[in-house]
């Protein structure tokens, strides 16, 4: 599903000094005419959210080019009528906005058309959060940062954003979820649909992909513009979902950025060449936190690999997940973490790749801790039922505009 968010500029109404030329939504416009030749499904927001100046003013916020809370709620209720609309048993149950708390803090940020200006010219915006009246309990995880378990709050808000105010210094719309990162891992063991989506997206699904992590058991979220291990087709052969979903602004398909969403690699569907029976691996916290994986041969540059364990037993602690890292030497490259009560329920499964340019002296390994690097004093793991499977996944190519 692409998904087209909204822009700012009104597509029906001229609000434009004298001089100034709309120039994006004529492309998000031609965008979806080309993609509704090719029979993509699409859900144009800006159809509801954008076309007149009242809907702008209430959708976004004044001194940012993003919307608000309620804005970024209205995508996420249309976007889950279409994942509905694709698998009807989909229950859609926290779409209600009844069951969502608002709270205001006034006059509290300064967005980024703000901070051109000042605040003496443009004023101030007031900072709206949506947080779930009901209760959660979920995991989240942002490549290479940290890993979150609780509730909602705990998960997707950055609680200090809303303690200080630093009109130039502070980018207050990254409330939820605190800010751009390559990969965010969503899971939600309790979710009343057990799909795996995974979303590409710019900015603006932020606040979307918290309010999503309430009804969707797994949500991978990828940003090309900071994600480089492989291709995002690559990550998606490796790690397949139910439903990908790229939701952009139009101005991702112009400028700077654009290269980052219309190329995504071939993503053709390998066959395994071959899987390994790897075992049971027990580890301990303490003064030796991880083990090494014995696997039966080097991991090869430019294969592409995915490990999975059929169950992973706490024999002491109480970690908030497992971390899965894989070595260059002593040097990390890649690493993942794994919520252990989803894993438990809906299985392990951890894709990744070694890069074609590897020397041939660069040793790769793959190293399972007790628990969360960082955090494994007193706790210890069983992974149960280990396997490693081996695919060739074709080099890279352009794939042309």
């Amino acid at each position: 599903l692409f998904v087209m968010a909204p822009y700012k500029v009104p597509t029906e109404e001229n609000l434009l000094p004298p001089g100034g030329r709309d120039t994006l939504n004529a492309i998000a416009d031609q965008a979806l005419s080309e993609l509704a030749e090719r029979q993509v499904p699409f859900l144009d927001l800006r159809q509801e959210m954008s076309r007149t100046a009242e809907q702008v003013e209430k959708y976004f916020y004044r001194t940012d080019h993003h919307w608000n809370a309620e804005g970024a709620f209205l995508a996420y209720r249309r976007i889950m009528e279409a994942v509905q609309a694709r698998f009807p048993e989909t229950k859609t149950t926290y779409t209600d906005p009844s069951l969502w708390e608002k709270s205001v803090l006034p006059d509290w940020w300064l967005g980024s058309h703000g901070r051109e200006v000042g605040p003496l010219y443009a004023g101030l915006d007031d900072l709206d959060l949506l947080l779930p009246s009901f209760e959660t309990e979920m995991s989240r995880y942002s490549l290479g940062v940290w890993t979150l378990k609780g509730d909602f709050r705990r998960t997707c808000i950055r609680e200090w954003l809303l303690e200080y105010q630093d009109y130039f210094g502070l980018d207050h719309f990254l409330r939820y979820i605190g800010g751009g990162y390559p990969v965010t891992l969503h899971r939600n063991r309790d979710a009343e649909n057990p799909l795996r989506l995974t979303l590409l997206r710019d900015s603006f699904a932020l606040p979307v992909e918290c309010f999503l992590s309430t009804e969707i058991a797994s949500l991978d979220v990828v940003d090309p513009r900071l994600y480089d291990t492989m291709t995002e087709m690559d990550y998606i052969t490796l790690n397949p979902p139910d439903m990908v979903i790229l939701m952009i602004c139009p101005g991702m398909l112009h400028g700077e950025f654009r290269d980052y969403y219309t190329d995504f690699g071939t993503g053709k569907i390998p066959e395994a060449a071959g899987e390994t029976d790897l075992g049971s691996l027990t580890v301990s916290g303490g003064a030796e936190d991880s083990a090494y994986l014995e696997l039966p041969a080097r991991l090869e540059p430019g294969k592409s690999y995915v490990l999975t364990a059929d169950q992973v037993q706490v024999l002491s602690g109480a970690p908030d997940g497992a971390d899965l890292a894989l070595y260059r030497g002593e040097e990390l490259a890649d690493q993942t973490v794994f919520d252990i009560d989803y894993g438990n329920r809906f299985g392990f499964r951890w894709g990744f790749r070694i890069p074609e340019d590897a020397g041939a002296g660069e040793e790769y390994r793959l190293r399972l801790y007790a628990g969360v690097s960082g955090a494994t004093a007193g706790t210890a793991l069983a992974y149960q039922g280990l396997r490693l499977r081996e695919y060739t996944l074709e080099p890279r190519q352009e794939s042309g505009e």
